[in-house]
C-alpha cells in the first residue's frame, strides 16, 4: 500500500515515501537510480518532501551501509548537524547529505545519469574531503578550503556538508543536538530500559535477570556520551532516565522488594512527568514540529 497524507505532519513509523516515489519513477521511466544514494523523507501528492523523525539516525544507517550520497527532507536541515554533535566533524567526509524540498530535487541527486551541476558539485566536495583527510582537519579552517566550500553551495545551495563544514571552520556549528535529536537519542537509548520498568512496575514484581542488567549497563553508557550534547531544555529528563538506568542496573541489593519497587516507579513516574512537561511546551513542540 502507498499512502500519501494530505498535509505536512511528523510521521509516527515508515518515512520512506520519497524512496518509494523515486522507485516507481525509476520503473515506470527506466532511469536508473545511484547504488550509493539513500534517502528519508514522506511525500505529498503534489511532490513535496515531508519532514520525518531520526534523521540523524538514519544518516548513519546509511553510512554504515557505504551510501556516498543521502537525501533528507528540507524541513529536517537543522537536524543533520546532529550527526556533527555526535560523530565528529570527520563524520561529514564520508558523506554527501543533500536537502531536498520536492521530488525534483530527490530525483536530481538520486539519479545514475547526473547533471554537469550535479556532477561538479560531488567532485568539487570530494576533493575538499580528500584534502582534509590528508592533511589534517585543521586545514578545514584555511581561506581557500573555506572557498571551495562556497563555490560547493553556490553551485547547490542545498547541499548541507558543506554547509555544516563551513559551519564548523567559522566556529558556527551547533555544541548540543537538535530537539527532535535530543529525544531521539534518550528515548531509543533507554527504550529498553522503560519496557523492563513498565513490566515490573504493572507486575509489581523485581526483575535481574542478566537480560535486564545487560540492557541497562549497555543505556547507561550511551546515555553517559550524551551528557553535555542533548538541548540544555532536556537535561533534566537525561539525568531522570540515567538514574532509572542506574536504579535498575544497580538492583535492588539488600533493599526490600516492595520498597526496590516503589522507588523504581516513584523514579519511572518523575521520568515520564518531565518527559510529557517538555512535550506540553509549545516552544518546544514548535521546534520539533518544524
Amino acid at each position: 500500500d502507498i499512502v500519501f497524507e494530505d498535509k505536512d505532519q511528523p510521521v509516527d513509523g515508515p518515512s520512506a515515501g520519497t524512496a518509494m516515489a523515486l522507485m516507481l519513477d525509476s520503473l515506470f521511466s527506466g532511469g536508473e537510480i545511484d547504488e550509493s544514494f539513500a534517502c528519508t523523507g514522506g511525500i505529498t501528492p503534489n511532490g513535496k518532501v515531508t519532514k520525518i523523525g531520526g534523521v540523524a539516525a538514519k544518516i548513519r544507517g546509511a553510512t554504515h551501509r557505504k551510501c556516498k550520497i543521502v537525501g533528507v527532507p528540507e524541513g529536517n536541515s537543522n537536524g543533520v548537524a546532529d550527526i556533527l554533535v555526535l560523530g565528529g566533524v570527520e563524520k561529514l567526509l564520508d558523506i554527501q547529505i543533500f536537502s531536498m524540498k520536492d521530488f525534483k530535487e530527490a530525483q536530481a541527486i538520486s539519479s545514475a545519469e547526473k547533471s554537469s551541476e550535479v556532477k561538479e558539485t560531488l567532485e568539487a566536495f570530494d576533493l575538499v574531503a580528500t584534502t582534509i583527510r590528508d592533511k589534517g582537519m585543521e586545514i578545514v579552517k584555511m581561506d581557500a578550503v573555506q572557498k571551495k566550500l562556497e563555490e560547493v553551495l553556490e553551485k547547490m545551495p542545498n547541499h548541507l556538508s558543506a554547509q555544516l563544514l563551513l559551519d564548523y571552520a567559522r566556529d558556527k556549528a551547533p555544541e548540543r543536538l537538535s530537539v527532535g535529536g535530543s529525544f531521539h537519542e534518550i528515548d531509543s537509548n533507554a527504550s529498553g530500559v522503560f519496557s523492563a520498568t513498565q513490566m515490573m512496575a504493572f507486575r509489581d514484581k523485581y526483575d535481574h535477570s542478566d537480560a535486564v542488567v545487560e540492557t541497562a549497563g549497555e543505556a547507561l553508557k550511551e546515555l553517559k556520551a550524551l551528557d553535555g550534547k542533548v538541548d540544555k531544555r532536556l537535561d533534566e529528563y537525561l539525568e531522570g532516565t540515567l538514574k532509572l538506568c542506574k536504579l535498575i542496573e544497580k538492583g535492588r541489593g539488600d533493599e526490600d522488594e516492595d520498597d526496590f519497587i516503589k522507588d523504581l516507579k516513584s523514579t519511572w513516574k518523575t521520568v515520564q512527568q518531565t518527559r510529557k512537561k517538555l512535550m506540553d511546551d509549545p516552544e518546544l513542540r514548535e521546534e520539533i514540529m518544524g
